[in-house]
């Protein structure tokens, strides 16, 4: 039988010592580093997931996803799962020049008319982002920069 493995929760306590060095709660994932963290000012801390190249990106969990492909990433996008998935939250950031894409088919709701949509193109300019969040096995457009929607 193999052995299980956990995750931890871990308080880091600044005691006010080193500006700008707030208390945290971190989560350890089972492989050592910090998976999330909360800091006392009540500020969410995530580690940024980098997308080097073309793929899927996971519906499962909220990530912070920023891209550094050289050319154009191409993605996909799953539906979520209703009820278990709703709420996951995930945001996507180009730090190239590049028009990648997000494909989702039938599962993209803006806000208006033909949704839900299947494509998310972002402009070529770095700092070009979308948010989505998922809800009744769809994807909402929570906020984006430079990103439309077909």
């Amino acid at each position: 039988m193999a052995p299980t493995q956990t995750a931890k929760l871990q308080f880091l306590n600044d005691n006010g010592v080193g500006p700008g060095a707030p208390d945290l709660i971190q989560l350890i994932s089972v492989g050592g580093g910090a998976a999330f963290a909360i800091s006392s000012g009540g500020g969410e801390i995530a580690p940024q997931v980098v997308i080097s190249a073309n793929g899927a990106i996971n519906p499962r969990f909220a990530e912070d996803y920023v891209i550094t492909k050289a050319g154009v990433a191409v993605m996909t996008l799953a539906a979520p799962t209703a009820v278990l998935d709703d709420g996951t939250t995930i945001s996507v950031t180009s730090s190239t020049d590049n028009a990648h894409t997000i494909t989702a088919t039938a599962l993209i709701n803006d806000g208006t008319t033909g949704s839900p949509h299947n494509v998310a193109t972002f402009a070529a300019f770095r700092g070009a982002y979308i948010v989505l969040i998922a809800y009744n096995g769809f994807w909402y457009v929570k906020s984006r920069n430079n990103v439309n929607i077909t």
